[in-house]
């Protein structure tokens, strides 16, 4: 009876393994992250303002690395879960931001769905923010998908074996 058990676990193994492959890549890419203007007013006004938020947008933007990656979304790791006064994750905050991939810099517009607070041990605090692409452009969504399919094809993340608690070695 035992043998029969053991059978039928590594038969639904071997089904249930390319169901298991997460669909986000994990990598340690650099990346920037600055936030997009949100100007509502005359367009004169509205050109003064972006001219404004161009000069800020260095005290707008922070650096950190990607946690994974997917064609649509990924998370990050950031020191701060603020810029300025705006929060990173928060109702309609459109974030730019800039992935800088081995074939090149892909840019994309993402909002905030998630955060939470990592490594809380550190005097460093450090956050883990989800963010869901909202704007891709046609060369970008290239660009991501060419490193999405290197990556698949360099075997990494590949997921492994289901064992339920089980060892299934042993005869």
């Amino acid at each position: 009876m035992e043998e029969v058990f053991r059978s039928l676990v590594g038969r639904l193994n071997e089904s249930v393994r390319g169901y298991l492959k997460p669909s986000r890549k994990h990598s340690r890419l650099p990346i920037l992250v600055s936030l997009q203007p949100n100007i509502q007013t005359t367009s004169l006004l509205k050109n003064r303002l972006a001219e404004v938020y161009v000069e800020k947008k260095k005290n707008l933007s922070i650096f950190g690395e990607t946690q994974d990656i997917s064609d649509n979304g990924l998370s990050f790791i950031v020191s701060s879960i603020r810029l300025g006064e705006h929060y990173l994750v928060s109702d309609g905050m459109v974030l730019n931001i800039e992935i800088d991939l081995p074939e090149g810099k892909l840019n994309v517009k993402a909002v905030g769905c998630r955060y939470e607070q990592i490594d809380m041990d550190s005097s460093v605090g450090r956050f883990l923010v989800g963010a869901k692409f909202v704007e891709v452009s046609a060369k970008d969504r290239v660009l991501l998908a060419e490193y999405l399919d290197a990556e698949k094809r360099s075997g990494k993340n590949k997921a492994g074996n289901v064992q339920w608690g089980l060892d299934l070695t042993r005869p």
